[in-house]
């Protein structure tokens, strides 16, 4: 019992968040490898800020608030799978990549970095999986790659140590503080811990966590303890403490729930705190180990629960902290779109003075070895520093262990806790004057910590405000039940992802029913309502693969379905009446099946296919269905393509993982190649302008991606990538050109979302509200843009296809001045139901150009040319303008001509000597 009771400076520690200035944002978080997506010294954090996972961003410790661009280290060719600083050199950060190469990166100044690394290192032939540097010896590099752990000398670029003696792949390393001994956890669910100097490295071997998941480990300080984190054989999420001396079994082994996220350990040596923060987790769990010999072997201090989920945690060395707000561990919590910096503070009476129980002499930050002498067999325990600002040097040396001179810590401050009492301000310390950034110099070994006035807040800089779309508050709903096709069944459900699974003209709807023959249901828009309980349909006679509508002929379907043919039927005028399974035309000419089916969006009669032989063959429906062009190239499935805005160049995307653009009348090999996105799930493209393509498909991990690439340098790699979610359902894309927006939506979901899509502006995806509701959908499709009610700001109307009904939803803008025309939502439309050339001439060469009308109604004013609203009246108060006040002159004038006017009214009739009496021999007497 006496456990529960014992004493601790740091038990009561309460983690607070950063206020929302201080967190920096705008972080686009996406693929995250093995190891940390986070680092931190005392001037800089690297984090990730890639969805590809392969670039790293560099900023000061200290920088907060809304950033759209970010300084960019292009890492690694594929994933960088992990990071982390040099303990003894600020500017020097290193990366691990799945390309198995280590680089080491010169920092000195994030607005200007250098896309060329130091040195390379290269040796391992796996992914790295975890980097460290070593604790005590300058220039020490440890890294894991498969089952092989090497220990590099950094300034020769030589691998001094490799330990074998693992059997599978290593997971996570770490040195015990002094730089004696290493641990290390690895897939066959091994712990070891070696000497890597002596003959016989490994140790100690011991079984550690039974689940199949990775783990991780982390030596505490230089005491003889460690802590692992990683999975029970029922993939229940567990941390254990252990003993090194008797590694047979853990001291204690703690189950933390169910939880898929690896639990990433975090120690403070100084205060013997430990944090545990699991991935996609929104709460930190923090445990003080002071007595940790003793059972209870830990105890559990406050938790931070915070809003976001974690994606990396990275902790802040000791000398970048506010010691005189007791500020005694800083993390940096990395979620998907920001970086939260949490301050664990100890609450005192008083933060006049420097509390000394609170901060014991920390790591100074300077080498105690070479790496020479390391490896020779020398041991030295690194210099430490006091962190009272009264011993802050007056002037300061430069550490000479590399190259380049280190800076100082950055100096900003968080904000302390306010003290309970109500004291005057701490006596202000001196300190240097702040130089810029590359002519800081490191604290000498004599001295440390800084004073809270040393951390001096950044000049304010005006705000230029964020870029936002003006469609950011659009309002999607479901039109009125008497407008919706009620009474749907049997809907196809088994259509492959390829297909839309739903196809719009002006006039007619279609999607595909189950049952035997490949069935479509064509129907009417003009007459919504319920569905009689057998509908006639249009008779494939083979299962349906895809289809779509004749854009310029509103009574042609072109079906493909998987006999390798594309059959075209006619719609009678008026609709289906009974079942048509006659074509007018049947193509043939793939040899496999045909899983895409297009119309041209310019030319009459041209129709292009694409099938399981990885052909994509252009036909001219005008001569009976002949074949004109195939293209090739291709080497694995072809999930879509699209036409360029001007209907001369096709892109493609296929299984391959890659994207192509083509110029089919003048070459059936691809005029450009280029990486797609890196799933296999499947992929859709849309051209988005004549020179930038969209793209939404899925990366390695099967997150779903919307990608912008330059059409005219493929090679070059995406514009632009936002990491989506999870889900397996492919975003089938619709762009409109008029306001540029793309909606996206899947099948299967309750949601369709917008972006609206800059190609020449950061950021290039601005978010808009999304639709969202309760029943799944099927397919959506956008009718064409006369379809829009533009006197509600209607600027887009889609169907909604459920395995029940075809729902009208409308997309509208909320506007002050609906009563005008909102010509700037509104441009000239083009007529995209008419052709703008024949078959005959897209052959020969000729690129058409759509018509266009405008959208206005007749007699309605544009908003550009209506009268500007008069300003609203202002509310008086104490903060109105001292001008709207009168004079007292004016009062006085005001105050004479009342009273005259009062007084008029006294001398006037009153009412009752108006009125007509009676005579006096009416009088009674």
């Amino acid at each position: 019992m006496a456990g529960r009771f014992r004493a601790s400076k740091y038990k009561n520690a309460v983690p607070k968040a950063a206020k929302r200035e201080n967190c920096l944002s705008g972080v686009n978080v996406g693929s995250i490898g093995s190891g940390s997506p986070i680092a931190a010294n005392c001037l800089f954090k690297a984090f990730l800020s890639d969805p590809a996972g392969s670039s790293v961003a560099v900023l000061p410790l200290e920088e907060g608030g809304r950033r759209d661009r970010f300084p960019l280290v292009h890492a690694h060719a594929g994933q960088t799978t992990d990071m982390t600083f040099s303990p003894f050199d600020d500017g020097l950060l290193a990366t691990g990549g799945d390309d198995a190469s280590i680089k080491l990166w010169r920092i000195s100044d994030p607005s200007d970095l250098k896309q060329s690394p130091e040195s390379t290192l290269t040796g391992h032939d796996r992914k790295i999986e975890s980097l460290c540097f070593h604790p005590t010896a300058n220039q020490i590099l440890t890294s894991s790659s498969g089952s092989i752990v090497k220990l590099w000398d950094v300034e020769s670029g030589s691998d001094r140590l490799s330990l074998e003696d693992h059997s599978d792949i290593v997971y996570a390393v770490s040195w015990k503080s002094d730089g004696t001994q290493l641990a290390s956890v690895s897939k066959d669910k091994k712990i070891r811990i070696f000497d890597p100097r002596s003959t016989s490295p490994c140790t100690a071997e011991a079984d550690g966590h039974n689940g199949v998941k990775e783990s991780r480990i982390l030596w505490l300080g230089d005491s003889d303890y460690m802590v692992t984190t990683g999975f029970s054989k029922t993939r229940d999420r567990q941390f254990g403490i252990w003993d090194c001396r008797k590694l047979e079994r853990p001291l204690t082994m703690q189950s933390t729930g169910s939880s898929t996220g690896i639990l990433m350990p975090l120690y403070d040596e100084d205060t013997k705190m430990l944090f545990l923060a699991g991935r996609a987790d929104s709460s930190i769990r923090y445990l003080d180990l002071t007595d940790i010999s003793s059972s209870p072997h830990f105890v559990e201090g406050q938790f931070y629960r915070g809003e976001q989920e974690t994606k990396g945690i990275a902790i802040v060395p000791k000398r970048a902290l506010v010691v005189m707000g007791c500020e005694v561990v800083r993390l940096l919590q990395l979620t998907q779109r920001s970086i939260i910096p949490i301050s664990y503070q100890v609450t005192r009476k008083s933060y006049r003075e420097f509390h000394a129980d609170l901060f014991p002499d920390a790591f100074s930050g300077e080498p105690a070895l070479t790496a020479g002498e390391w490896f020779s067999g020398e041991n030295k325990q690194v210099s430490r520093i006091s962190l009272d600002p009264a011993n802050a040097p007056k002037e300061v040396k430069p550490i000479s262990t590399t190259s380049k001179a280190k800076s100082p810590p950055p100096q900003k401050e968080t904000s302390p806790p306010p003290p309970k009492e109500k004291s005057p301000p701490p006596p202000k310390v001196a300190s240097p004057t702040p130089e810029k950034m590359e002519k800081k110099q490191p604290p000498a070994s004599s001295s440390g910590g800084f004073s809270a006035e040393s951390f001096s807040r950044p000049s304010a800089k005006p705000f230029a405000g964020v870029r936002v779309s003006k469609f950011r508050h659009t309002v999607g709903t479901v039109m009125h039940p008497s407008t919706h096709i009620d009474g749907v069944r049997g809907l196809a459900l088994n259509v492959p992802g390829s297909s839309n699974g739903i196809h719009v003209n002006s006039e007619r709807v279609a999607f595909p029913l189950a049952g035997p023959g490949g069935q479509v249901a064509v129907l009417e828009l003009n007459k919504p309502g319920r569905l009689p309980s057998h509908i006639p349909f249009v008779q494939n006679s083979t299962p349906v693969l895809d289809f779509a509508m004749n854009p310029f002929d509103n009574c042609v379907l072109a079906v493909a379905g998987d006999d390798a043919k594309v059959k075209l039927f006619r719609v009678p005028q008026g609709g289906l009446t009974e079942i048509v399974d006659e074509p007018e035309i049947v193509i043939r000419g793939h040899y496999d099946k045909v899983n895409l089916v297009q119309f041209h969006p310019m030319a009459e009669n041209i129709l292009v296919t694409a099938a399981f032989d990885f052909t994509i063959k252009i036909w001219d429906l005008s001569s009976d269905g002949e074949e004109k062009i195939t293209l090739e190239g291709h080497t694995e499935e072809i999930f879509s393509f699209a036409w360029s805005p001007d209907g001369s160049k096709l892109a493609t995307v296929s299984k391959d993982k890659k994207i192509r653009i083509y110029d089919p009348r003048r070459n059936v090999e691809p005029i450009q190649e280029g990486p797609g996105p890196s799933g296999s799930r499947g992929a859709r493209i849309v051209w988005v302008s004549d020179s930038v393509l969209f793209v939404s498909g899925f990366d390695r991990q099967s997150l779903r991606q919307l990608i912008l690439y330059n059409a005219e340098n493929l090679s070059a790699g995406p514009i632009d990538l936002l990491a989506m979610d999870s889900s397996p359902a492919i975003l089938i894309p619709y762009f409109d050109p008029d306001t540029k927006v793309v909606f996206v939506a899947g099948k299967g979901e309750t949601s369709i979302k917008a972006f609206e899509v800059s190609p020449d502006e950061v950021p290039h995806f601005l978010e808009v509200a999304p639709f969202t509701t309760a029943m799944p959908q099927q397919g959506v499709v956008f009718l064409p843009k006369t379809a829009c009610d533009v006197r509600q700001v209607e600027y887009a109307r889609a169907l909604r296809l459920t395995k029940a009904s075809v729902e009208p939803i409308q997309f509208k803008i909320p506007r002050s001045r609906p009563q005008y025309f909102q010509d700037d939502v509104f441009p000239d439309t083009r007529v995209t139901w008419e052709s703008a050339l024949s078959a005959q001439k897209w052959l020969d060469g000729a690129n058409g150009k759509f018509k266009r009308i405008s959208l206005r109604p007749e007699g309605m004013k544009l908003l550009s040319e209506a009268p500007q609203e008069a300003p609203a009246a202002k509310k008086h108060g104490i903060a109105s303008d001292a001008a709207q006040f009168k004079s007292n002159k004016e009062k006085k004038d005001e105050l004479i001509a009342a009273v005259a006017t009062k007084l008029e009214e006294q001398d006037a009739p009153l009412p009752q000597d108006e009125m007509e009496g009676v005579d006096d021999d009416e009088w009674d007497d």
